[in-house]
């Protein structure tokens, strides 16, 4: 499909679009943009996995100590936020 088979409206409007799409490369040529919205999403996803799988882990071993289930719920939630906050510093300390 070459320019001349698209009518004069329509390549106007493909010109604008190629013109806006952000284009970031690193050293290995890939296609990068590290300030998108769906990038921020996804790493904010994998903090957000980790800390829960960290919450879980918890509260089995808080369970297997023989902790009731409330207290073994606030270990939980401390070693949730303990590891959301660690996962934030470090990629906040890498964005800079």
């Amino acid at each position: 499909m070459s320019l001349e088979n698209i009518q004069p409206a329509h390549q106007r409007v493909l010109l604008r679009i190629v013109a806006i799409l952000p284009v970031k490369s690193h050293q290995g040529g890939a296609l990068v943009n590290y300030g998108s919205t769906a990038f921020l999403l996804l790493v904010l996803a994998v903090a957000v996995l980790f800390a829960a799988i960290a919450a879980v882990i918890a509260f089995g071993l808080a369970r297997w100590e023989g902790v009731a289930i409330p207290a073994a719920l606030s270990r939980s939630g401390v070693a949730f936020a303990a590891a959301l906050t660690l996962c934030l510093a470090i990629l906040a300390a890498l964005g800079r």
